[in-house]
């Protein structure tokens, strides 16, 4: 075989071999989130030094994530003293439950009152349910927001908040790593 024949064929073996690769073949997974809750989700009230979250379980993949972002991907800035109301709501068809704690491996709430009713740490709230919590950030540092129904956190449903002097209340939303 010629050297022009061999690359002649190896030119058709490849056209035949990307042939699956057209239209029919699905897109590769994107690699940022096409959710985006609205920036209603948080209200800032600065006279008042409070601010309220609405956090919804299950927004994006009907599983475990928080407000469509996973593994500290939604990153929360209070500011020192503020009070603090969050609002979690499941949409997922998992039961979830939601707390602010020191790390991955804590079991409960960092400051007083920082997660849903004692009764559903473990347990949750189910599939359509709605709980609310509200605590004073009187402790600067890196905590997460997360569901600590077992198995939850390590999944990745858990967000990072960072409590700190001197800073504007915000939410950020990213990819998770």
């Amino acid at each position: 075989m010629s050297p022009r024949l061999g690359r002649g064929a190896l030119a058709v073996a490849a056209v035949l071999a990307l042939g699956g690769c057209g239209p029919s073949t699905p897109p590769p997974r994107p690699t940022s989130l096409s959710f985006r809750p609205p920036a209603s989700y948080l209200h800032v009230f600065p006279s008042r030094h409070a601010m309220s979250l609405l956090v919804v379980a299950g927004a994006r993949t009907g599983g475990f994530d928080l407000d469509g972002t996973e593994h500290g991907a939604m990153r929360l800035t209070v500011p020192l003293g503020w009070r603090v109301t969050v609002t979690l709501r499941n949409l997922s068809t998992l039961h979830n439950s939601l707390a602010l704690v020191a790390g991955p491996s804590s079991t409960s709430p960092v400051l007083p009152g920082a997660a849903v009713p004692a009764g559903r740490l473990r347990q949750g709230i189910p599939e359509g349910a709605s709980a609310s919590f509200t605590f004073r950030a009187t402790r600067p540092g890196l905590y997460r927001l997360a569901s600590l129904v077992p198995g939850h956190e390590t999944s990745g449903m858990w967000a990072l908040v960072r409590v700190a002097a001197g800073v504007r209340p915000s939410l950020a939303l990213g990819v998770g790593g």
